[in-house]
């Protein structure tokens, strides 16, 4: 054994200075393993999530149409009418019927839907599995403001949803007559005008 006071020989001076390379070298590679592992997981979190998005196009893209509205088919000038109109007998009796939930109004723009309460305050909702067309022209100005993104040349389509009480009364007006114009009072009871169809708030109806 040399004594400390002579110094290291050269062998041992070249051992030392290889185990310090190995151990640096040891380290470089714990670095690289460590950045290979992260970038490797960065790919399959990637990966995750671009399957995650085309699943979810996917799911969008089957689900189904919303429902059309039910029409009434168009009516030459000066024919006798055929076929069934309904409308409300005043834009009042629409708004007394809306504050009391008897009957539901709603809007249209696309696949989008909104419901529309008596004051005028719109919230996106559900498409409803049926509903009656309404003439733009006789939704109250005020409600027809309340659709987001309601601007010049957007089509909006309106629409309401009656009671059962009402659909039942309708179905009894309409046996045994051929055509004529039903009118929904504030009470939510129906009536039958035969004569010429009037000038109240108005929907489309369907066929009965």
């Amino acid at each position: 054994m040399r004594p400390p006071w002579l110094g290291h020989s050269r062998d041992e001076a070249e051992l030392e200075a290889l185990q310090t390379d190995i151990m640096r070298f040891m380290a470089i590679l714990g670095l690289c393993l460590a950045a290979i592992f992260s970038l490797v997981q960065g790919a399959a979190q990637e990966q995750a999530a671009a399957e995650r998005a085309t699943a979810e196009q996917t799911t969008v893209a089957v689900e189904p149409a919303p429902p059309a509205p039910k029409r009434m088919p168009a009516m030459a000038q000066n024919a006798p009418q055929t076929g069934f109109t309904l409308e409300f007998s005043s834009v009042r009796a629409l708004e007394v019927l809306l504050q009391a939930g008897k009957v539901q109004l709603y809007a249209r723009q696309g696949d989008q839907f909104w419901s529309v309460d008596a004051d005028g305050v719109a919230v996106a909702a559900q498409a409803p599995s049926s509903y009656y067309q309404m003439h733009t022209a006789t939704v109250p100005t005020r409600l027809r403001g309340s659709v987001p993104g309601n601007a010049i040349g957007t089509v909006i389509i309106w629409g309401v949803t009656l009671p059962t009480e009402a659909i039942g009364q309708i179905q009894r007006l309409i046996t045994g007559r051929k055509g004529g114009n039903l009118l929904i009072a504030h009470d939510g009871t129906v009536a039958l005008d035969s004569g010429v169809l009037s000038s109240h708030t108005g929907t489309n109806q369907g066929e009965y």
